[in-house]
């Protein structure tokens, strides 16, 4: 699906290595985008809570296939009413036109062959079918440290860009609109974003965290035609950072 074609690209630019990540203090809440040049919405000043306990040190060594496999989510990790849902049609969206032409910056990524992970492994849920809510997550991990800087990064280029429409090689639209997202750090560092998508007459509205710990990055995206709930997402992320510390055991 389109959005979820234009979410690896934004994960390819937040994962691109080659660099260790910085030693600075943790910080207690996700990073976002800037409030007052995103379009809409705005995010939601957090009311006073728990401080997100940093994951364990294991968490962020590089995984094997079969450690990336077992740190997923599962049907049976998720409340009643979920299920498997379709895996992604794999098409490559790097030809699809970007407007305006400064946002294409958004899509360059997917041509950068520095961010190939050595092992990658996603899943998608759904609940409802397709005029429900989907849950995908993918889970990277790499030779080198993630840079957490590139985090920032990625928040700092949505802000500038967070309006932009794409059409791809049939001719179809989408208009996408970034907003912030309030969520706490669930890793080392977090990016949280909110975003719609609205395409030959339908809106879907997602959010989005982007989680890098040592080696690793997870990404889920939770949304969908039915909406999406940030609080929902950040107890997905709470549940994958367990996984993620019980599959490095194995």
């Amino acid at each position: 699906m389109e959005h979820r074609r234009l979410a690896a690209s934004i994960l390819a630019i937040t994962l691109a290595t080659g660099a260790f990540a910085g030693c600075g203090g943790r910080d207690e809440r996700a990073i976002t985008v800037d409030g007052d040049k995103s379009s809409d919405a705005k995010a939601e000043k957090p009311e006073a809570q728990e401080e997100q306990e940093e994951p364990a040190a294991a968490a962020g060594r590089e995984l094997t296939q079969a450690q990336a496999k077992a740190a997923l989510l599962a049907v049976t990790d998720m409340p009643s009413g979920w299920t498997l849902g379709e895996e992604d049609d794999g098409e490559d969206d790097s030809d699809d036109e970007v407007t305006p032409a400064r946002c294409d910056k958004v899509m360059e990524a997917l041509d950068d062959d520095s961010s190939e992970p050595s092992v990658e492994e996603e899943i998608n849920l759904n609940k409802g079918g397709a005029f429900g809510t989907f849950l995908s997550e993918t889970i990277s991990s790499f030779p080198e440290e993630i840079d957490e800087d590139r985090l920032q990064q990625v928040a700092d280029a949505l802000s500038d860009c967070s309006s932009f429409s794409t059409v791809d090689e049939d001719g179809v639209k989408s208009d996408f609109k970034v907003a912030p997202l309030s969520m706490a750090n669930l890793g080392d560092a977090s990016l949280a974003i909110a975003m719609t998508v609205d395409s030959e007459g339908f809106s879907a509205t997602m959010n989005v965290v982007m989680i890098q710990i040592g080696h690793n990055g997870i990404t889920l995206l939770n949304g969908g035609l039915a909406g999406a709930d940030g609080a929902d997402l950040e107890t997905f992320g709470k549940q994958a950072i367990q996984k993620l510390e019980q599959a490095v055991q194995q």
